[in-house]
């Protein structure tokens, strides 16, 4: 696992990401008739669904494909760390339009399957689209926002070393609070998904750092 460089753009895994701990509440907006299994097996590790922790995250919007796939690699491997201890389920961002993409078709909220083949990725870490976790958790709410940055003071006398902080965010916050208290922002074009919590975090480290700060979180 590559670690965190110091430059600009930088903040998670030599990219920028939104950082988000999935919500356990009920959104009065969306409403599914679901039934899941009961259980969940991955790599000969059984958890019951009950106790289920939801990662989502997110990339900067111009960044490409390659960098996108070659990103949800490294989560994979932050997940496998986080799953030694929790029922931690990895939530795939939905794609939106890119930059080199021409194609006049819709390009909103496209899933992940539309690329790739989600069995196969399952065989590693237990992955769901964001629709599912819709479903699952009956909520288009998520408990907290967590964004990745940098240091805003580099590296100290050109030392490198791990560490991570709650800092003021270096730049303009991406999420802010709306009348209703929640916070709205980028959240791949769906306006009614919005996040209860936000945070800017500084880091420089490897993928390991970030497990320990997720599982000290409240969020579920």
């Amino acid at each position: 696992m590559a670690a965190f460089l110091n430059g600009v753009t930088t903040l998670l895994v030599l990219c920028c990401f939104s950082f988000s701990c999935a919500g356990d509440f009920e959104d009065e907006n969306i409403a599914f008739d679901i039934s899941s299994p009961q259980s969940l097996k991955v790599d000969s590790v059984s958890f019951n669904t009950t106790k289920k922790r939801y990662l989502i995250y997110d990339v900067n919007p111009g960044e490409g494909f390659n960098l996108r796939r070659d990103v949800y690699m490294r989560i994979a491997n932050l997940m496998e760390i986080l799953r030694k201890k929790e029922n931690w389920i990895l939530v795939v961002p939905p794609w939106r339009r890119l930059y080199h993409w021409r194609s006049p078709s819709e390009q909103t909220g496209i899933p992940w399957r539309k690329f790739f083949d989600l069995k196969s990725l399952n065989r590693y870490i237990p992955v769901i689209e964001f629709e599912d976790f819709v479903k699952e958790t009956g909520s288009s709410g998520i408990d907290e926002l967590i964004y990745l940055q940098r240091y805003k003071e580099g590296w100290k006398d050109g030392h490198w070393e791990e560490k991570i902080d709650d800092r003021d965010c270096n730049d303009s916050p991406v999420y802010s609070k709306d009348e209703a208290g929640v916070y709205r922002g980028h959240f791949w074009g769906f306006d009614k998904v919005f996040g209860r919590k936000f945070r800017c975090i500084s880091v420089q480290g490897t993928s390991a750092i970030l497990a320990g700060l997720l599982h000290k979180t409240k969020s579920r």
